[in-house]
């Protein structure tokens, strides 16, 4: 079934009508092209994802009423991942879109002293997330955080297991499902050595994802990955 999504709703209700928003409205109606009692599923990105179907198609307010709901409860162990903002955004997007799919509660840019640009379309990252959100019919959305200063980063509070990857880590990374964790992944050109010893000074271990040499979108998809593996 195609999915919507309706951050509108804050709560999903069974028997309940529900409108869609215009632009998934008008999307459904212009490019999916989709039908009266047609068979969806609506999300709202905060844990809530529903079964419904279409009562009437309209370009701007398309009204659904939802047949069963669930509710995912927020995970305890949840993955937060700094990244240093790439290039280009194509690598962005790509590597955000692949976050959003393996689940990763929380991703933020960060610029180090090796990034190479301090540029993000905020806007744009957030459809690149929700698009990823229905095509897989996840229940929560990443949190985004925009671009911020490596040091700024490092001030905030952090629960749970804290871990930095980097070339030159001599243990590999091996999570404990049962704790969230939050890692930091520098630039293509590594962190330098005053944000590792910056990083070490608040309580983050070492790790190495890999014995090969990974760009920081691959290295960034990897955590990702072992991560929903280990959950």
């Amino acid at each position: 079934m195609i999915a919507f999504y309706t951050p509108e709703c804050d709560e999903l209700k069974e028997g309940e009508i529900i409108t869609l928003n215009a632009e998934e409205s008008w999307h459904g109606a212009k490019v999916l092209r989709i039908k009266n009692d047609e068979s969806i599923i609506v999300l709202n990105g905060k844990g809530w994802i529903g079964e419904g179907r279409i009562q009437t198609v309209h370009d701007k307010q398309t009204a659904v009423i939802l047949d069963k709901v669930l509710y995912h409860h927020p995970a305890t162990n949840s993955l937060s991942i700094a990244v240093s903002v790439l290039k280009t955004n194509e690598r962005m997007e790509w590597m955000l879109e692949k976050l959003t799919e393996l689940g990763v509660a929380k991703i933020s840019f960060i610029e180090c002293k090796r990034t190479e640009r301090n540029k993000l379309n905020l806007e744009r990252m957030q459809k690149i997330a929700i698009a990823a959100l229905k095509q897989c019919k996840r229940s929560w959305l990443p949190v985004i955080e925009g671009v911020m200063s490596y040091e700024k980063y490092m001030q905030q509070e952090f629960v749970g297991e804290k871990y930095i990857a980097f070339c030159d880590a001599k243990e590999y990374i091996k999570f404990n499902a049962q704790k969230s964790a939050t890692i930091l992944i520098g630039p293509e050109g590594d962190f330098n050595e005053s944000e590792i010893v910056l990083a070490k000074a608040q309580g983050f271990k070492p790790i190495l994802i890999s014995k090969q040499i990974l760009r920081t979108e691959t290295a960034a998809m990897a955590i990702a990955a072992v991560w929903d593996l280990g959950n």
